[in-house]
Parts: C-alpha cells; sequence; structure tokens
C-alpha cells in the first residue's frame, strides 16, 4: 500500500470512503441525525465538500491506495483512506505553497462550488443534516487553533472500514508530520473520541478543547517537532511550556 496525492477522478471514492467512514462518527451523529433516511444526501455532502477543498490552493488532499500483492487485492487499485490537510500562515512558506496550488480554473471552480453550496443551503437540500446545529457548532468552531500563526491542520482522516488497523491512517498522517518538521511548525486537529487514542500513539498531546453546543468539548489535539515538544503550550495560554495532557 502506499499514498499519494489525490486527482480528481478519486473525489468519488472518497465521498463513498467518508461517508461510510463517518457514520457512527459522534459528531456527525449531532450534525446529521437523519443520514440512515437520506445516505444519498450525507454523502453529496462529502462530494461537494471534497470537490472545493480539492480546487482551493491552501487544502492538500492525499490518500492511500492498494498494491498488488496486498491483503484484499481485488485486482486493481483502490483507495482505501483519505487524508485532507490545510495550510494555516501568511508565512512567505505558506504563501508559496498556496500560490503553487492557484490557477485561473481554480479560482473559476471554487467559485461555481461557492454558489452550489449557497443554494443548496439556501433550500435546506440535505434532508440528512439539522442545519440550525450546525450553524451553532461552525460558531463555536470556527476559532479553533486561534492562537497559533503557523500551522499544518489535518481537517479529515478518513479509512475504508474495510482496511482499518494496517496503518492506513499512520501513512497519511505520517506525510503532513513530515511537512511540518521540514518547516518548523505544528501540526494541530480536532479529534473524536475514537480518534484520540489513535493520535496519541502518533505523538499527539492535548492542547485545548472546544465547547460545543449539545455535545461534549471537541478535543484539540497538537503535534510538535522533535525538539519542540512543549514549545506551543496550551490553547490561549502561551506561559504554559513542557505541559503535556
Amino acid at each position: 500500500m502506499h499514498i499519494r496525492p489525490a486527482v480528481f477522478h478519486d473525489i468519488s471514492a472518497i465521498a463513498t470512503l467518508e461517508a461510510s467512514a463517518f457514520n457512527n462518527d459522534e459528531l456527525y451523529e449531532l450534525l446529521c441525525p437523519h443520514r440512515a433516511a437520506y445516505p444519498t444526501h450525507f454523502r453529496a455532502a462529502f462530494l461537494l465538500r471534497l470537490q472545493m477543498r480539492f480546487w482551493a490552493p491552501d487544502f492538500v488532499m492525499y490518500v492511500a491506495e492498494t498494491d498488488e500483492g496486498d491483503q484484499d487485492w481485488s485486482g486493481a487499485a483502490e483507495v482505501t483512506g483519505c487524508a485532507i490537510w490545510r495550510r494555516r500562515g501568511n508565512s512567505e512558506v505558506a504563501k508559496r505553497r498556496r500560490k503553487s496550488g492557484d490557477s485561473w480554473r481554480a479560482m473559476i471552480e471554487v467559485a461555481l462550488l461557492r454558489v452550489e453550496e449557497l443554494y443548496m443551503d439556501t433550500i435546506k437540500a440535505d434532508k440528512s443534516l439539522d442545519y440550525g446545529m450546525r450553524a451553532r457548532f461552525r460558531a463555536t468552531a470556527s476559532d479553533d487553533f486561534e492562537d497559533v500563526d503557523e500551522m499544518w491542520k489535518l481537517l479529515n482522516l478518513a479509512t475504508d472500514p474495510k482496511f482499518q488497523h494496517r496503518g492506513v491512517g499512520g501513512m497519511l498522517i505520517a506525510w503532513g508530520q513530515e511537512q511540518a518538521r521540514k518547516e518548523d511548525v505544528c501540526v494541530g486537529l480536532t479529534a473524536s473520541m475514537v480518534g484520540q487514542s489513535v493520535y496519541r500513539k502518533k505523538g499527539f498531546r492535548i492542547y485545548g478543547k472546544i465547547p460545543c453546543p449539545d455535545f461534549p468539548d471537541v478535543p484539540m489535539m497538537i503535534w510538535e517537532p522533535e525538539g519542540k515538544e512543549g514549545a506551543w503550550g496550551l490553547y490561549k495560554d502561551g506561559k504554559q511550556k513542557g505541559v503535556v495532557l
């Protein structure tokens, strides 16, 4: 199995994978309480977000793919996992990375997809979604890592349930950690209750928590390059160094 940058024709398979992987996630249970009744709507929301992030210059999407000889090889390469990364910050390194993915086509695609998203939200097309709950969650979660100037953020990590516990997630996480190591920045993410143990094994620690309405606080986790452990302190408290929770 190997990882590679996603290409556009991967998007449909990734949407199916994410809808399956997050179907029992506690956050989506809250935000999309009707997903069992409207599974196509649930998947369509992932598809639209993936298309937008594929074209947006500050996002990077990697997939894991099977190789011939792997267990459960089907005779053709299959996407088994996906990680969506975002490079946050205004340093020259961050600006160059965003510029490298910018183009007129990307700008047009993102603009058209935003119009589609606005229209879908206006008519409340996604019957799997609780729009009010999503609005409250977004208002609360919008300031995550607001006191970290430069970072790689892992927005989504999904593994096909058929390929879990085979190191797929670890390979995808390692890509982002290597970029952060080269650029001397941290990696941040928000974790589900199940995901916390996975990220701890990869060297992440609790950085803070996002208070959420009608839902347990969402843990924010951070990974720091070797030799920089504790350098980012705790959420909104840069004085607390070297603390590992």
